[in-house]
């Protein structure tokens, strides 16, 4: 939030009155011990009605019927209230007014316990960037309380060029996402939630801040204004795209599912499983947690449009380690009309002091691709931090895929700068120019494989540069094999010894 935003919003605090000494105590004490009566929405003529008893009073409000939402809905959480928005069954709010950011926006500066439960699908009708959008940037350290969603769907949302037509600012300031969830949470878990259908008009995205998003979860890493414990499990995400044509530039930042959190003492690292990502154009998962690594596990991922302008990257720990399992991707249609990686463990900054990179564990992964093209990498372990000589270890076990890869893993400047580990075990895939691919002087690398077939034709070179050619005999790395490998070179490009 600028400074412009952070004025407008506590001019509107004023306005409403919602300083927390405002709030009589009385109903600060209701409410914790339990709250009034439920607001019922079916008794006001609208929804902001409805809104705005339940906004002053906290408790329940009750979504008894369905509404359409002619204006964006902001609610302004008091402090020291507990709200919860419940349903009597499926409900619909569906959004027809001018274009806006949000259809349904919550807002706190913290103390402010939040649950969604029910069935409740909020429908963009592509006039809002963000069906919905829990916005708490300036909650941090103790003013976080948890918040809960359960059986929240979203779809259709789009930004586009031009003004909103609500407080006349770009349609486009904020992306589109499908939920967003946005500075300082205790605990926030997201269970049975979708996401569908968010796009955005060609050129309308401006990369790495106004891009196409399923479920996003994001915060001030410079700050506790972050989720300290992030759970995302048994949802669906279909459709993250852009209108930016296969190819071009502009088609950047389409992301199914996105957590950044602070690495924070007492926090956890984030959790996302058992979910289904359908046709996420950019990444299906991409997650920045650098407390000790994130857990992305028990996933589907289909994609068959075409990816990123530099090419996709299907599942992204960009904070370097952590354990990705049980992942099933299929890949079909132009999934590959651009270099795809289907898991990468990348990073370019260092760690914080007492938080050190853990494992890089990949495993239990079955890929089928009916494509007919290669993809670049199975895995991408760019590692990119000058003087940094810490230790790393990486696992890859279990990993089918029936399709072809130029190469298992990209590995950056792993082994460049400080020892690296790279264990590959019970591994059946179909490499065609390599090992991997590099042109740094890997010389702290060190490879053992075993149990595993890498290629299902001619023997290939364990290390080449990135246009495929040969390397300089001192820039070769050999790899630690015994006679349960197959598919590399023998002589000087490997070793073979009866253990590792």
């Amino acid at each position: 939030m600028n400074d412009k935003e952070k004025w407008i919003w506590s001019r509107r605090a004023v306005v409403a009155g919602i300083g927390l000494a405002s709030i009589p105590v009385a109903a600060r004490g209701q409410a914790a011990c339990g709250g009034p009566a439920p607001v019922r929405a079916s008794e006001f003529p609208d929804l902001s009605a409805a809104v705005a008893r339940w906004e002053v009073a906290g408790g329940t409000l009750l979504l008894d019927r369905d509404f359409d939402i002619s204006s964006p809905i902001t609610i302004i959480a008091r402090r020291g209230l507990r709200y919860h928005l419940i349903t009597d069954g499926p409900r619909l709010l569906r959004y027809v007014g001018p274009r806006h950011h949000w259809a349904l926006c919550i807002y706190s500066e913290g103390e402010t316990p939040f649950r969604i439960e029910g069935n409740l699908t909020i429908d963009g009708t592509n006039r809002v960037a963000m069906p919905f959008f829990a916005r708490f940037e300036n909650v941090s350290g103790e003013l976080r309380r948890d918040f809960l969603v359960r059986g929240l769907a979203c779809r259709n949302a789009k930004i586009v060029n031009g003004t909103s037509g609500v407080d006349g600012t770009p349609a486009n300031s904020y992306g589109a996402s499908g939920m967003l969830f946005s500075g300082g949470f205790d605990r926030l878990s997201l269970s049975n939630v979708s996401v569908k259908d968010v796009t955005r008009a060609a050129g309308s995205g401006i990369s790495g801040s106004k891009g196409s998003l399923g479920i996003g979860v994001t915060g001030n890493l410079q700050s506790t204004s972050s989720a300290r414990h992030v759970t995302i499990e048994d949802f669906e995400v279909c459709r993250i795209d852009s209108e930016d044509s296969p190819l071009s530039p502009e088609r950047v930042d389409m992301d199914g599912v996105l957590v950044f959190q602070t690495a924070e003492e007492g926090g956890t690292r984030p959790i996302i499983q058992r979910g289904t990502i359908r046709e996420a154009a950019g990444r299906s998962v991409k997650v920045f947690a650098p407390g000790g690594g994130g857990v992305t596990r028990e996933l589907k991922i289909f994609r068959s449009v075409s990816s990123r302008y530099y090419g996709s990257v299907d599942i992204n720990h960009q904070h370097g380690d952590g354990l990705i399992t049980d992942i099933e991707i299929s890949y079909a249609g132009r999934a590959h009309d651009l270099p795809t990686t289907s898991i990468s463990m990348s990073s370019g900054t260092g760690r914080a002091k007492g938080f050190p990179f853990g494992v890089g564990e990949v495993r239990n992964i079955r890929i089928h691709d009916s494509t007919g093209h290669p993809k670049g990498a199975l895995v991408g372990l760019q590692y990119n931090v000058v003087g940094d000589t810490s230790p790393r270890r990486y696992l890859f076990s279990h990993i089918v895929d029936d399709g072809v890869s130029r190469s298992f893993f990209l590995p950056g400047a792993l082994g460049t700068h400080g020892p690296a580990t790279i264990i590959i075990e019970d591994v059946d895939v179909g490499l065609s120019e390599s090992l991997f691919a590099s042109e740094d002087p890997t010389q702290f690398l060190r490879i053992q494989a075993r149990r595993s077939h890498l290629s299902r034709g001619r023997e290939l070179p364990v290390k080449v540069s990135y246009s495929g050619g040969p390397v300089p005999r001192n820039l070769d790395v050999r790899v630690d094999a015994d006679a349960s490998v197959s598919g590399l070179m023998t002589g000087p490009h490997r070793v073979v010894r009866g253990d590792c």
